[in-house]
C-alpha cells in the first residue's frame, strides 16, 4: 500500500482520538476494517499484541518478516518538519542512521552536506549493506550495534524503538555508540489492542517518552504525530 505521511497520520488519528475506546478496541468493529486494508494476513495484526508476550526477538523479526508486503510504502515514516529539524542538528564530522529503513534520511543528510566532510552511514535489520549514494550501509540488529564506544558524532534513530522488545537494550546501545548527540524521534500514539501497525511500545504523551530516555539534559519536542529528542553527551 502507498498512502501519505499526511493521509495516513490523519487516519491514524481520527481512530485513535475520536472513536471511543471501547469501540476502538472492539473486534467486531475492527475486523472488517483490518479486513479491508491487510488482506488475508489481517489475523496476523489482530493478534499480534496477544501473542507478543510468548514472542523472542528473533520471531518478531521474522512476523515482520512475513508481513513486509502489508506494510505502508512512503518514503519515510518521519514528517518533513522532522526532517527539517534533524538536517539542522547534525553535529560534528560521522553521522549514522539507525533504523534507516529505505535510506531517505541518509540520502537527505548526505545531500545536505554534500560539500562537507561528513560521513554518513546508514543501518537496519533489512538493508542491503554496501556504498551506494555516499552513504556506507550496514546489516543488524539495534540491540547489537556492530561499532565501537562513541564511534559516530551524531546518532540518529527515527520511528525505530516503538518495534524493539527490549528497548531499553535498544537505547543503551544507541547512546553508547553516540560520542556528541543523539537525536531520536518515535510516534505520538495511544495504545490500542488492533492496530494497522506492528507497534510493541507506545507513547501518547510527552512524559512517557522523557520517562523512556531517562537524560536530564535532553530536549524534546512536539512536531505533528512526531516526538523528538536530542540529548547532548
Amino acid at each position: 500500500m502507498r498512502i501519505p505521511r499526511g493521509v495516513s497520520s490523519t487516519i491514524g488519528y481520527l481512530l485513535d482520538n475520536i472513536i471511543p475506546p471501547a469501540l476502538r478496541d472492539a473486534k467486531w468493529f475492527m475486523t472488517p476494517m483490518m479486513r479491508l486494508v491487510l488482506g488475508p494476513k489481517y489475523k496476523a495484526y489482530m493478534g499480534f499484541k496477544k501473542n507478543l508476550a510468548h514472542m523472542t526477538n528473533a520471531q518478531i523479526d521474522s512476523l515482520y518478516e512475513s508481513l513486509a508486503d502489508t506494510f505502508i510504502e512512503r518514503d519515510t515514516d518521519l514528517n518533513q518538519e522532522s526532517v527539517s529539524f534533524i538536517l539542522k542538528n547534525i553535529v560534528g564530522e560521522s553521522v549514522i542512521d539507525v533504523g534507516c529503513g529505505r535510506g531517505y534520511l541518509t540520502r537527505a543528510i548526505r545531500a545536505e552536506f554534500e560539500k562537507e566532510a561528513l560521513s554518513v552511514s546508514g543501518f537496519d535489520v533489512a538493508v542491503n549493506p554496501g556504498f551506494r549514494d555516499g552513504v556506507t550501509y550496514e546489516k543488524g540488529t539495534v540491540l547489537r550495534l556492530p561499532y565501537e564506544d562513541n564511534a559516530f558524532d551524531t546518532v540518529v534513530c527515527c520511528h525505530v524503538l516503538e518495534h524493539i522488545l527490549k528497548i531499553d537494550s535498544a537505547l543503551k546501545e544507541l547512546k553508547r555508540i553516540a560520542a556528541k548527540r543523539l537525536i531520536i524521534v518515535v510516534p505520538r500514539q495511544r495504545e490500542y489492542r488492533y492496530t494497522f501497525d506492528l507497534h510493541i511500545h507506545f507513547f501518547p504523551y510527552m512524559f512517557d517518552f522523557e520517562r523512556l530516555v531517562g537524560s536530564k539534559s535532553a530536549k524534546f519536542y512536539k512536531m505533528g504525530k512526531d516526538m523528538l529528542c536530542i540529548d547532548d553527551m
